[in-house]
């Protein structure tokens, strides 16, 4: 349960446009060719949770934003809670909360992205040193995987996560036993259970206390004849969900976790964000060179990848995470299917 975040107005265009909380829209799923061969209804609204481990840059609780996501019949539900006409900007008094229960899952979004007129200028020399002039669909489709072009009328989509909520309820009621007690007005809960997708890694934070990290593959139940819109990790069925513990347990969770083992993670989902250099990652040159049909030893792949490391440009991600409380690998203490 959290509050319905307040959003700044975006001032962009292209995807940014539409940053609105929450967000009613309609997915344009595409073929090869462009062509539109389904249009899914979805919503999305962000809530914001106060974190109980972490504080912001004012020393107050770390305001953790989750995204929750629907489609077709789950957009109804969530439209009688929070109508179309009701939007929460930035400053604003009124105030909502809201509460539900979902899954965890990886999925695409609508990514929010300026065009770099600088990266789209040297597609365009690429594209004049394979075909001997400006191919724009060529350059158009590359921009798009470097993920540094707008939608121009089409969905850019990047991977992310979000809890698939198919029913939501006003919290204003629930909210009174914080209010009451003076507490922090959240709810946060996450239990999931899985394979051990990763082999798992430990380290000690820069406060001195240990973190175990690993990702958890998770088998996804999907209703039948429901619009999923999925990330490529998913279509096998999964969802791959990072996981972190800290402290004193750490050691003894590290040391029984294998590889390909299950285990049950009780805790909450936490959000942040991180500055990174835009890079050209292998999936991405895999991509160009289907786009421009050369190997991806191609010296015209490795130019772009070089060319777009050099600018050092920095980009705003969104992280997610599972912070455990608890991690129970004996097997007979797991769930049975």
């Amino acid at each position: 349960m959290g509050e319905v975040a307040q959003f700044k107005t975006q001032k962009t265009t292209g995807a940014g446009k539409d940053m609105k909380n929450p967000n009613y829209r309609e997915l344009l799923v595409k073929d090869d060719k462009g062509n539109v061969i389904n249009k899914i209804k979805t919503a999305r609204v962000v809530v914001e949770i106060p974190s109980p481990f972490r504080m912001d840059e004012s020393q107050q609780l770390y305001p953790t934003k989750i995204p929750l996501f629907t489609t077709d019949y789950g957009v109804d539900n969530f439209q009688e809670v929070l109508p179309k006409s009701d939007h929460y900007d930035y400053g604003q008094e009124k105030r909502k909360w809201i509460f539900g229960v979902g899954k965890i899952q990886t999925c695409n979004v609508v990514a929010n992205i300026k065009t770099d007129n600088n990266i789209v200028d040297y597609l365009k020399s690429i594209s004049i040193r394979k075909y001997g002039h400006v191919n724009i669909s060529k350059v158009v489709a590359m921009a798009k995987t470097i993920h540094v072009m707008d939608g121009v009328g089409d969905n850019l989509l990047i991977p992310s996560i979000n809890v698939w909520c198919d029913e939501i309820a006003d919290g204003s009621e629930v909210i009174s036993k914080y209010q009451e007690k003076s507490l922090p007005i959240q709810e946060n809960n996450a239990l999931l259970q899985g394979l051990v997708y990763m082999p798992p890694s430990i380290k000690k934070t820069s406060a001195g206390e240990m973190c175990v990290h690993f990702k958890l593959r998770v088998k996804r139940f999907v209703e039948e004849g429901r619009n999923v819109p999925t990330m490529q990790e998913s279509k096998g069925g999964y969802d791959i969900i990072n996981v972190v513990g800290f402290g004193d347990k750490a050691t003894t969770w590290f040391e029984k976790l294998e590889q390909g083992h299950p285990v049950k993670v009780v805790g909450r989902l936490e959000s942040s964000r991180y500055i990174t250099r835009l890079e050209v990652n292998e999936y991405a040159q895999k991509e160009i060179a289907g786009i421009l049909d050369v190997p991806v030893g191609d010296d015209m792949i490795q130019d772009i990848v070089k060319y777009v490391y050099k600018l050092k440009k920095k980009v705003n991600r969104p992280s997610f995470n599972v912070w455990a409380t608890d991690i129970v690998t004996d097997e007979d203490l797991l769930d049975k299917e």
